[in-house]
């Protein structure tokens, strides 16, 4: 049930945030790195400007509150391997 809570708060944050940029989920592809009852890590990519890019949510369960960190492309995105690199260099306690 957990897992469930978490990624529907992860999706429904994603989703708040590119829809005040104009943006619908259903352009959106997503590529989750890991999912699990405690953790969300998934790199997304959109059109912006004619341009593909790619931004990065995590989002992790500590306790009874949810935290989260958002590389979110607003002028230009990220790359692949910055995302990768990042995402790896997160870490919880």
């Amino acid at each position: 049930v957990e897992t469930l809570i978490i990624d529907d708060a992860f999706t429904s944050t994603l989703e708040a945030m590119l829809k005040s940029m104009g943006i619908k989920m259903e352009d959106v592809e997503q590529k989750n790195f890991h999912s699990d009852e405690e953790e969300v890590s998934t790199m997304f990519s959109y059109n912006l400007n004619g341009n593909k890019v790619h931004g990065y949510g995590f989002m992790h369960l500590k306790g009874s509150s949810l935290e989260s960190i958002w590389l979110m492309p607003v002028k230009k995105g990220f790359s692949v391997q910055y995302i990768e690199k990042f995402a790896v260099g997160i870490i919880t306690d």
